[in-house]
């Protein structure tokens, strides 16, 4: 029986996957990854990941580069996974708003047998669709919550006016 080819099942998941190493240095990343933020294997692999998150950062994604930070800052100190939201821009032309995308990011700590952090893996989950659908809805219920409003005191103007009113 054959030896699986790990790197090759890694290489060619539908996930959004980069892994580094403790020393925050890009090791991998899954295709689906580089197609998503529309990089090439050479120009990450090696790589300090702060160096090209700074190289690339784009407004609003500059502001998300020490929300990263922090994360893997409580990564390394709690070896634990953890969780944030940034804006990422798919486009060279941030002025295009509509290539902006929402995505989760999750680091989840590699451990070695020692216990300590061997590798970082970073997920991309694009949940922009999610984001604006709460918006939306979040939009509508206000919107419901107006009309009821309305309807209660237009009831009670009419019931406490003076005046008789016929509805036909």
């Amino acid at each position: 029986m054959d030896t699986p080819d790990y790197k090759a099942l890694f290489d060619s998941s539908p996930e959004l996957l980069l892994i580094i190493d403790a020393d925050l240095t890009i090791i991998s990343t899954t295709e689906a990854y580089l197609k998503a933020v529309n990089k090439l294997t050479e120009a990450l692999a090696g790589k300090n990941i702060f160096d090209v998150l700074i190289n690339e950062a784009k407004e609003p994604f500059a502001g998300s580069i020490d929300d990263i930070r922090l994360s893997l800052k409580r990564i390394l100190q709690y070896k634990t996974t953890d969780t944030i939201s940034i804006p990422i821009h798919t486009s060279d032309k941030p002025e295009i708003a509509i290539n902006l995308k929402q995505y989760r990011l999750t680091h989840s700590p590699a451990l070695d047998e020692s216990g300590n952090i061997k590798y970082i893996i970073q997920r991309l989950e694009d949940v922009t669709e999610i984001e604006t659908l709460k918006s939306l809805l979040e939009r509508k219920i206000k919107s419901l919550e107006q009309i009821g409003a309305s309807e209660k005191r237009y009831y009670m103007m009419l019931m406490k006016s003076p005046f008789a009113f016929c509805i036909m």
